[in-house]
């Protein structure tokens, strides 16, 4: 074929294309509008503040307020957000697949109720910023594929997605929103469950529940939660309807159970009100809440945890304070006081009866003893007697503190624990917190926390001595000596002239347990008469470091007779008598010195 007729084909082309679109857009000026539309709507779900959903079984009308979604009718009604924004987020997506103008229709010989698009057709409203709108939902085509939409008082009609057909409620019930309580435990600062046997009033507190009503005490901080929280996941079984009018059991002197709760910043509180059992459904009963004013059912076990009673309520804690926020413990008995402090690097010590360091393992022990201990039972029905439970009498107290107290007795102070007998038939002590009149029962091993004396917290650490401040070790056994000295140069040598080698194996291992010797326990405490235990004048054998520096002019070990798991020892100038390995023995009897040869 030439090229002149190419060409000529070409341009012809051209011109028809250029004649049809004239023709279309002098003929349907309507998809001229709408060709830089995507969508079939313009609308943006944040900008929303009216909804409604009008069809032969749903009639719902819902407005938004303060972020909340509610019905128009039933007054106040709250409706499911989520379920609400999936609405307004799927008309926001609807695409503009194909555009079919009235013009087409006719063409076509087709008419509304074609797209099942008539008067009956279901009528999506909302209205935002820029005004209302209203969106009429059709048929769905022959294929399935394709679901037939206009704009009210509009020409076309729209094919688009039947995704819009899913988020579409069938009743207006589907929308409501089923919880029952709004908010959220975190949240909870005030709670009230009034029954047939009494009234019970919880307040949130510097981070803590606490029981108002009916009496005073520490609320058991997980049941409390536990109820809040079944309490706001408690959801709607079925609402029933307005026309049968509220069930018997659902005003205030006559519900079950009345649950009133206060969250942040409320004043007044939102109301449950639990009633009867649901005629042939065992497992269901009837509810109401104040602010929606709707009845429904809900699931009966909710009943079982609002029927707790009072002592299940309650902290069984003795002590409620974390272990590691101890710093401070005091146990008294009769005129015996023993007290522990912990310093700001976390050592403990020994303050009271004399000041020492305290052994890590005693104290974590009885930590871990007092900060775990339960209460077995409450003995609110027994009125105690302040003379017989006063501090002299009882069996003994504790005080554990937060804070290490500068003094016992000030204000502000947390009450003492205070101690009496055994409970009659049970493995149990009475107890009572200073300053309550009642009681409560514990378990009898908290007996073994009332212990005053010194040596079962001390450490056991006898010795710790600088090796650089010790300048002399001296040992005596069977009325013979043997003493080294460090030179000016650092070396160990006979002292007094003695002619010799200083064995610096054995003037080591003295050096060693002199920067840490630990007893395997302590004996007692200011013993008075030790020559029993082979100690002092018959002491058996006497180490003596000689000190420079802070640690004073010298220390002297001193061991006596063999006993159970190892010997007898003290160190001369203080008070207890305390036991060390018997392996020890073998370090202390090395000679220091060997004589020169011969």
């Amino acid at each position: 074929m030439k090229s002149s007729t190419v060409l000529a084909l070409f341009i012809l082309v051209c011109l028809v294309g250029l004649f049809i679109l004239l023709m279309e857009r002098g003929s349907d000026p309507t998809s001229a509008r709408l060709a830089g539309r995507a969508t079939v709507l313009r609308i943006d779900p944040d900008r929303v503040r009216r909804l409604s959903v009008q069809g032969k079984d749903v009639q719902a009308n819902l407005y938004r307020e303060r972020g909340a979604w509610f019905f128009a009718q039933p007054s106040r009604a709250r409706a499911d957000a989520e379920q609400v924004e999936r609405i307004l987020h799927a008309l926001e997506a609807l695409p503009r697949n194909a555009v079919i103008t009235a013009a087409e229709r006719a063409v076509r010989g087709l008419s509304l109720a074609d797209y099942g698009l008539s008067e009956r057709a279901v009528q999506i409203g909302y209205r935002d910023a820029g005004g209302s709108q209203v969106l009429l939902v059709g048929a769905v085509s022959p294929l399935g594929d394709t679901l037939y939409v206009m704009e009210e008082g509009g020409d076309p009609v729209f094919a688009t997605s039947t995704n819009l057909l899913g988020v579409i409620p069938a009743r207006a019930e589907q929308l409501r929103d089923t919880r029952i309580l709004f908010g959220q435990t975190a949240l909870a600062r005030r709670l009230e469950i009034k029954r047939a046997d009494g009234f019970f009033q919880f307040v949130h507190t510097d981070g803590d529940w606490l029981i108002q009503k009916p009496i005073v005490a520490r609320a058991d901080q997980a049941r409390v939660r536990e109820i809040l929280d079944r309490l706001f996941h408690l959801r709607v079984e079925a609402f029933v309807p307005e026309i049968m009018g509220p069930p018997v059991g659902l005003v205030p002197d006559e519900a079950v159970v009345q649950v009133n709760v206060w969250q942040e910043d409320e004043e007044v509180g939102e109301r449950i009100l639990f009633g009867g059992t649901v005629e042939g459904a065992p497992g269901s009963i009837y509810a109401r809440g104040r602010m929606a004013g709707a009845v429904y059912t809900v699931k009966r076990d909710i009943l079982d945890v609002l029927a707790a009673r009072l002592d299940a309520l309650r902290d069984r804690r003795l002590f409620p304070i974390r272990r590691e926020a101890v710093r401070y413990i005091a146990v008294t008995r009769g005129d015996r006081r023993l007290e522990l402090r912990r310093a700001t690097d976390g050592a403990w010590s020994l303050t009271e009866p004399g000041k020492w360091p305290a052994e890590s393992a005693a104290v974590a022990e009885l930590l871990d003893t007092l900060t775990t201990a339960k209460i077995l039972a409450f003995d609110d029905g027994i009125q105690t007697n302040e003379t017989a439970w006063a501090d002299t009498e009882a069996a003994g107290s504790i005080r554990v503190a937060a804070e290490a107290l500068a003094f016992e007795g000030g204000a502000d102070q947390p009450p003492r624990l205070l101690l009496d007998g055994d409970v009659p038939g049970r493995p149990a002590l009475r107890a009572r917190f200073e300053g309550a009149a009642t009681g409560f029962a514990v378990n009898a091993g908290l007996r073994k926390c009332l212990s005053v004396d010194p040596l079962r917290y001390r450490a056991l650490t006898v010795l710790a001595l600088a090796r650089s401040g010790i300048r002399r070790i001296s040992v005596s056994r069977d009325g013979a000596e043997q003493a080294v000295a460090r030179d000016a140069g650092g070396h160990w040598r006979p002292a007094d002239d003695v002619p010799g080698t200083a064995l610096t194996n054995a003037v080591d291992g003295l050096l060693g347990l002199a920067e840490e010797l630990v007893a395997l326990r302590y004996e007692a405490a200011a013993p008075g008469d030790v020559a029993g235990m082979g100690l002092g004048t018959n002491a058996g054998c006497l180490v003596t470091f000689g000190l420079t520096g802070a640690d004073g002019i010298q220390k002297t070990l001193e061991t006596g007779r063999p006993t159970r798991g190892g010997y007898y020892a003290m160190i001369r100038g203080q008070d207890a008598v305390f036991v060390l390995p018997a392996q020890i023995m073998q370090v202390l009897n090395r000679p220091l010195i060997q004589a020169p040869g011969p």
